[in-house]
């Protein structure tokens, strides 16, 4: 919205529409930055390309891999503690985990609540795309737990994992990352060694179903891990092959 004011305003302190647009007007409002930054704008005139108000574009920019190291011994030491930890908040620890075992985000697992925790006969799932996954057992207890932990309390009948102020309400992703931060999780970077391990082991496919992720974002970190999937068809395959017959 702010890049489309940006120069829809432009164009009209001249008194011209988005169709008389050129690309030389597009290149001299990003070297003077009277527009929104490339990002937004390239958004913006791809949709209004999409939609044929103008035949400028700005195309999408190329992906050079994840920004932070990648340490996958310093995620899986973060993942022990907090398993581990009773020290930890109950619901830092519950974050953490799906950050560093699921390469969820903050601004994605902040309005969890908890009936999307599925109960099963063997545990416990959640469904962060169109895939449930299934929850490790320490990390299914710790949600339970966090449920009692709040019972006789005022936040008894708040809906949700991680609530804000007041209870009634979920809290930020800016908040959430903060209380992270004061654990000691470095979110991002745990984030991004998540992202690598799972995307080595899975199809970009499935990994965009399990994780809710694009489909062009899963492809792009598959193909920054390098990572080949075919070992897991071969191994899904077999499973199916020597399943019994129906």
């Amino acid at each position: 919205m702010n890049a489309a004011t940006a120069i829809l305003d432009e164009l009209t302190s001249h008194r011209r529409v988005l169709a008389d647009l050129q690309q030389a007007d597009v290149d001299q409002w990003l070297a003077e930055g009277r527009v929104a930054r490339r990002a937004e704008l390239g958004a913006f005139l791809r949709w209004a390309c999409s939609e044929r108000l103008t035949t400028v574009a700005i195309g999408v920019p190329q992906w050079d891999g994840p920004a932070d190291g990648v340490d996958h011994d310093r995620r899986w030491q973060q993942v022990r503690r907090l398993l581990h930890d009773d020290t930890l908040p109950t619901d830092v620890r519950i974050a953490g985990l799906l950050i560093t075992l699921y390469a969820q985000t903050a601004t994605r697992i902040n309005t969890l609540r908890f009936d999307q925790i599925q109960t099963t006969s063997s545990g416990a799932r959640i469904t962060f795309g169109s895939t449930p996954i299934d929850l490790p057992p320490t990390l299914a207890a710790l949600i339970t737990s966090l449920s009692a932990e709040r019972e006789d309390t005022d936040r008894a009948g708040t809906p949700w994992l991680f609530p804000g102020r007041p209870w009634s309400h979920s809290i930020s992703a800016a908040m959430l990352r903060k209380r992270l931060a004061a654990a000691g999780l470095t979110a991002r970077a745990a984030r991004t060694a998540a992202l690598i391990q799972l995307a080595v082991e899975l199809p970009a496919a499935v990994l965009a179903r399990c994780l809710g992720i694009d489909i062009s974002s899963a492809v792009a970190w598959q193909r920054a891990a390098a990572g080949d999937w075919h070992p897991y068809a071969a191994r899904a395959a077999l499973r199916m092959n020597a399943s019994p017959a129906p």
